[in-house]
């Protein structure tokens, strides 16, 4: 059977380092008078995990018993165990331990304040004992689950995000490992830009439950039907080569392109949306020779897609149509293919399609407008390549 140790004045029973078990059984009892000798002379006394219970009258008469440590296993403290110990001054039980029964004669002739885990019971008799307890341990949330917001395109209105599972009233904070994308205040997600993110949940802990979290990713495709910057099927690019000019449908990321400024740089990313269109993203139809000579066939663009009417001076479909009545909305109510070429340096990196010099794709590298209008040249100017010589609008 598991023998105590004495270290000096300090019993630890059992040793933990020895095995708690007598013939097989494990050893969670400790009998009564186990140390109920004043002779021992006890200073400390330290019970290892496993014990559970301490019979009658076990340590009673420890004149020199000062402190006794319990485990977090103990549930039941017998009549009279340390009576007769009038120096014990620090008794430490487990904040996380379970409930003890204490019969109430355990610490007579003691002067002393305990704090005992939560559901414990003890009423001292008679005793100079002050009972406090510990708070109840926190529970654990249930599972938190982030509401699928469903497919999120460039455009789409702002959404209100939801969650299920979750306990108690604890704070509740979503945000976003990914602020370009989408960008979130409250409960509200704000589409910013295509590309993926982590929505996070945090429920805050409260009285009664631990905190909890749940994650969820999400992909922001490009356009829904939004009037973003692109170009229908058909329309023709520059390119470098014999052939000068390709076909939008037939290009891929990576191929190269020929620059309004006469650089070549290769396509950093291509999008493709189909919508069935309204007022909002049907396209507007530019005819040839609208912009000069050098535009030699008709170009569709949709509403919103920046075209350089002359050097410096930007305008938009949707907008020159108040002052040009041959620029003129088409396909409305038609499923049309939507193509949005992505080059290098949105700012730097202008296209020529059809003869024009249009924008590229630019939602995905600044989340501003970058245009402004003036009415004194009839258009709107864009601010610059950051280091690029300052272009002078013409009039």
């Amino acid at each position: 059977m598991q023998i105590p140790k004495l270290f000096g004045n300090r019993m630890e029973l059992p040793s933990t380092n020895s095995s708690q078990t007598y013939a097989g059984t494990p050893f969670t009892t400790i009998k009564s008078n186990t140390g109920s000798n004043s002779q021992l002379s006890l200073g400390e006394i330290a019970l290892a995990e496993g014990f559970t219970t301490i019979e009658n009258d076990v340590f009673k008469n420890n004149s020199q018993l000062r402190t006794i440590s319990f485990p977090s296993t103990i549930t039941s403290i017998g009549a009279n165990s340390f009576s007769g110990c009038p120096n014990l001054v620090s008794i430490t039980f487990s904040p996380s331990g379970a409930p003890v029964t204490i019969a109430s004669t355990v610490f007579l002739d003691s002067t002393i304040t305990i704090t005992l885990p939560h559901g414990s019971t003890f009423s001292p008799a008679g005793q100079n004992v002050t009972v406090l307890y510990y708070p109840a341990p926190l529970l654990n949330q249930s599972p938190l689950f982030i509401t699928d917001p469903g497919a999120l395109a460039v455009g789409d209105s702002p959404f209100t995000l939801a969650f299920t599972g979750g306990n108690g009233k604890g704070s509740i904070i979503f945000s976003s490992d990914n602020t370009t994308v989408i960008s979130i205040s409250g409960t509200l997600a704000t589409i910013i830009g295509a590309g993926s993110c982590t929505i996070t949940l945090e429920r805050g802990a409260d009285s009664s439950y631990n905190s909890a979290s749940a994650t969820r990713s999400v992909t922001v495709s490009p356009s829904s039907g939004s009037p973003v910057p692109c170009f229908t099927r058909g329309t023709m690019i520059r390119v470098p080569g014999p052939e000068k000019e390709a076909a939008v449908e037939t290009l891929k990321r990576g191929d190269l392109v020929v620059t309004a400024d006469g650089r070549t740089v290769a396509i950093k990313g291509l999008y493709t949306t189909r919508v069935v269109t309204t007022v909002v993203t049907a396209p507007y139809l530019i005819p040839a020779g609208t912009y000069g000579s050098a535009q030699p066939r008709d170009l569709l663009l949709s509403p919103k897609h920046a075209i350089q009417i002359r050097k410096g001076v930007w305008n938009f479909p949707g907008f020159a149509t108040l002052t040009n009545p041959a620029i003129r909305q088409v396909a409305m109510g038609e499923a049309v293919d939507y193509y949005h070429l992505e080059c290098p340096v949105f700012l730097r990196d202008n296209l020529i399609a059809n003869g024009c010099v249009v924008e590229s794709f630019g939602t995905l590298q600044v989340k501003h407008n970058p245009y402004t209008y003036s009415a004194r040249l009839g258009g709107f100017t864009r601010e610059g390549h950051p280091g690029a010589p300052k272009a002078t609008a013409s009039l």
